[in-house]
């Protein structure tokens, strides 16, 4: 039996082919590009938000931290968001996460987050970071995590040491 292909048929399969090697492309460009951008996550910024206390005794804390991604690549990239373990001098201070955001071509993106920290079991070390930021002293302010994709999670840490709270 002979398999006879119309020029139809070879239309139609030659655009599947095309499709099908754009749709890798973009893929492969998204799973190399993402990396790329988080490779360049940098805490730019933070500074102290509410301050709730009872009987003048603090129980959370606010802390707002600006980071900055830039995106190296020619196409844009989405990025559905992430989460992140915050340290101040080394020390484990609370769990984040950022909202989904995009970035364009060769240009960079603020993403700024509010991680709230709680006092209960931590109040000594956390007061001590507090009168740090009050007396305008220098403290280094970690953030490690993951930015999570479909398919796949890329971690990253970005560390900004000498940092005094504005």
């Amino acid at each position: 039996m002979r398999i006879v292909v119309t020029p139809r048929k070879k239309k139609i399969l030659i655009a599947f082919l095309l499709i099908l090697v754009v749709a890798i492309s973009l893929g492969l460009y998204y799973y190399y590009a993402i990396p790329r951008m988080i490779a360049t996550l940098q805490i730019t910024g933070g500074d102290l938000g509410e301050i709730q206390s009872v009987k003048g005794v603090p129980v959370s804390v606010e802390l707002i931290l600006v980071f900055e991604a830039r995106n190296p690549n020619v196409l844009p990239i989405y990025v559905p968001g992430g989460s992140f373990d915050v340290y101040v001098d080394n020390q484990h201070l609370a769990k984040g996460d950022f909202s989904p955001f995009f970035i364009g071509g060769s240009s960079r993106q603020q993403v700024k987050t509010t991680v709230k920290i709680t006092v209960v079991g931590i109040v000594l070390s956390l007061l001590d970071l507090v009168y740090k930021i009050i007396r305008g002293e220098t403290i280094s302010l970690r953030a490690q995590g993951a930015i999570n994709l479909l398919l796949f999670s890329v971690p990253f840490t970005t560390t900004l040491a000498d940092f005094i709270f504005t």
